[in-house]
């Protein structure tokens, strides 16, 4: 699987890394595990490292399906950060698509960055990388 996460329950923080070639299958199998973790709740925030995305199988229809089935609300403070024109834009469409009905979204070319906003934003950025 090329999507994997951790949950910091402490912190109420979800980190998932998403690498190599995606599918819309695999979203939506991610989308259903975390939602179904017993330590997840729908106010977490999340860091998404999408630094090794190569690739995403997916299109507008299925854009807007993994954006209605998204488990977050609106507390929620969530970055991604993506440095390929690839990944960046898919953040980015996500981010209009969700229109803050998912939380507080912003999108990072640089891990950097996306630490210090959180941290403005009075959230801990995770310290260690997301494990099956």
């Amino acid at each position: 699987m090329t999507i994997k996460f951790t949950i910091d329950e402490e912190q109420g923080m979800v980190h998932r890394v998403m690498s190599g070639m995606v599918t819309t299958d695999e979203f939506a199998a991610y989308l259903r595990a975390l939602s179904e973790h017993k330590e997840f709740r729908a106010d977490y925030n999340e860091m998404s490292d999408l630094r090794g995305l190569q690739g995403i199988s997916i299109d507008y229809t299925s854009m807007r399906a993994i954006v209605s089935a998204c488990p977050f609300n609106r507390q929620s403070i969530r970055v991604f950060v993506a440095e390929n024109d690839l990944a960046y834009g898919i953040a980015q469409m996500f981010r209009g698509m969700a229109g803050g009905e998912h939380g507080t979204i912003e999108v990072f070319r640089h891990l950097d960055e996306a630490e210090q906003w959180l941290r403005h934003k009075g959230v801990k950025p995770p310290d260690e990388p997301a494990n099956d």
